[in-house]
């Protein structure tokens, strides 16, 4: 029996689908709000991860599926999660304007996974009250640009009162700056 070019196409498109040894996600993110930017795409609600990559994007049914073992599982209570980016080449610290640009209307926080910087938007600081002329807090800071104003970096104490004046967790993206 021959093997044909439809039994070869079928082979290799079932190999995803293969559960290799030591393959099992590291990290399982399930009941979630998943921004895939597949236009007209169905919305997902799970990502597994392994070696900080992401290995499948899908329903919480798929992909708790995957789940092994080891796989450490993190209920996200439907909050949204966006794609991160990451370049190790080139230094890419957002910016007031930028986070202004992706979202006017609403207050955003980025935190660095450090903990001890974030990046936050024009409506996050009005909501703090801060200003080109705002002093610092003792033990932490408000960054200005080469042109005086606030270029939307907050570090420490200045941090935490953004934090603290802004509850609603879906505002804040935590720990983007590591994905």
């Amino acid at each position: 029996m021959s093997t044909t070019r439809r039994d070869m196409i079928k082979t290799l498109a079932a190999l995803p689908l293969v559960r290799f040894a030591g393959a099992d996600p590291e990290l399982i993110l399930y009941n979630g709000l998943v921004y895939t930017v597949r236009p007209g795409g169905a919305e997902a609600t799970a990502i597994a991860i392994r070696d900080g990559r992401i290995l499948a994007v899908g329903t919480d049914r798929q992909i708790l599926a995957m789940a092994g073992r080891n796989s450490r599982r993190m209920d996200l209570a439907r909050r949204r999660v966006l794609p991160g980016f990451n370049d190790g080449k080139t230094p890419r610290p957002l910016t007031r304007a930028d986070l202004d640009a992706a979202v006017p209307d609403r207050p955003v926080i980025v935190a660095h996974r450090g903990g001890h910087t974030a990046y936050v938007n024009s409506r996050a600081l009005a909501i703090v009250g801060a200003t080109a002329t705002t002093p610092n807090p003792a033990g932490g800071r408000f960054e200005h640009g080469a042109d005086g104003q606030l270029n939307g970096r907050v570090a420490d104490k200045a941090m935490e009162a953004v934090m603290e004046k802004i509850p609603d967790e879906p505002a804040r993206i935590i720990g983007a700056a590591s994905l």
